[in-house]
């Protein structure tokens, strides 16, 4: 819904927010994101991991958090925020406060939460396997990375921030391919056309 996931209409403050929204898996790509972490607070020692979603059983400790947490090197584990579930209005709230949202997916169908993400206007690093390259034109409305190379997006974000103009051009198109694309009102609009004129031609018949 673009109505609801909206860009904010104020002025926020200039904290890097570097957003994930999903369940804390491994297919999620998680733990390639938390690796890559230590290289992005390097460049930019102000930035914070915002991880939000479900914890799941993983490792030793039957926990991804905890799993994760013992990954990161003990002087950026500060620079990460584990928030749990939040709820629609709370997804909204972290992703009008985002900098950049990060989705490193191995594998997924169509993902709606890239979507909600690109609505709101935040520049979207997405994986490059499975449906990245529906929705995502490299370079335009979005940049794609290989999920199984930290590197690879560490790179990706360290690039959009240290290109604010060009964050704020993906940004702007990452919204308007939604509202064009993926809209509740644009299908409604081409669903009433289609039936309009499928109406008038049969009548032709």
């Amino acid at each position: 819904d673009t109505e609801y996931f909206r860009p904010k209409t104020y002025d926020g403050d200039d904290a890097l927010n570097i957003v994930f929204v999903g369940r804390l898996s491994v297919k999620k790509g998680v733990i390639e994101l938390v690796k890559a972490w230590p290289k992005i607070v390097n460049e930019f020692p102000d930035a914070r991991l915002i991880l939000a979603g479900r914890d799941t059983e993983y490792g030793a400790s039957n926990s991804m958090i905890n799993e994760l947490k013992q990954i990161l090197p003990e002087n950026v584990r500060e620079s990460v925020v584990f928030t749990g579930f939040l709820n629609s209005s709370e997804v909204l709230q972290l992703f009008q406060d985002a900098t950049i949202c990060v989705f490193p997916s191995h594998r997924e169908a169509f993902s709606v939460v890239v979507l909600e993400a690109m609505a709101t206007g935040v520049p979207v690093v997405y994986s490059k396997i499975g449906p990245g390259y529906e929705i995502i034109e490299d370079g335009k409305n979005g940049l794609l990375c290989n999920p199984h190379k930290p590197d690879d997006i560490s790179e990706k974000i360290i690039y959009l921030l240290k290109n604010k103009d060009l964050m704020k051009i993906i940004g702007l198109n990452a919204r308007k391919h939604v509202v064009d694309n993926f809209s509740i009102q644009n299908y409604r609009t081409r669903t009433a056309f289609t039936l309009t004129t499928d109406f008038f031609c049969s009548s032709k018949m």
